[in-house]
């Protein structure tokens, strides 16, 4: 990690690698998994749907590719691989599975911020993840030195950012979606 190298001061990450005591974890929000399907793709009304439902449906998973972020969230998972449908192909771009997904290819779980900067959203459909996927922690993570009003001032900063967009942008289009954030305060 490159805040251990000290050639960073503060870094936003979900996926905790390094407990350092020279590091501050200070911890943003938690972000909930949402699966994504092709829009007009039948699927049971009630949610979430069950891992073995998704196991069933009869499309391929489509897998972050493993040196993304959404990789790593998905092996600090328990028991996630095991639970995964066998029938899977590995992308390691963000667009191309929604990409993939709005053109009937496979489904996949994500968080749900990426989907707002994707063009064609109205193709794919989000549904809540499985009741067994945690919702995902997204840290600051900062240097013991670095300054504590700095720090604070970067929360805030990084919180009002992502909450106006998960109300404004991704509550217009998935109205559950903003209530299943949590963010933290100070």
């Amino acid at each position: 990690m490159s805040l251990m190298e000290r050639e960073l001061d503060m870094a936003v990450v979900s996926v905790p690698e390094v407990l350092s005591p020279t590091l501050q974890w200070n911890l943003l929000f938690l972000e909930p998994w949402v699966v994504l399907f092709p829009k007009s793709y039948p699927l049971p009304s009630h949610d979430p749907l069950s891992w073995e439902e998704l196991q069933l449906c009869g499309l391929p998973f489509i897998y972050h590719g493993k040196y993304t972020a959404n990789s790593r969230c998905f092996n600090a998972i328990k028991g996630f691989e095991r639970r995964a449908p066998t029938n899977k192909f590995e992308l390691d771009s963000n667009f191309m599975i929604y990409e993939f997904v709005s053109q009937g290819i496979g489904w996949s779980i994500t968080q749900p911020q990426g989907i707002s900067l994707f063009r064609s959203s109205s193709k794919i459909q989000v549904r809540r993840a499985p009741a067994e996927l945690e919702k995902r922690k997204v840290f600051l993570v900062a240097r013991r030195n670095c300054s504590e009003d700095l720090q604070a001032k970067v929360c805030r900063t990084i919180q009002q950012i992502i909450q106006r967009k998960v109300e404004d942008t991704l509550g217009q289009s998935v109205s559950w979606l903003p209530k299943e954030f949590q963010f933290v305060s100070d």
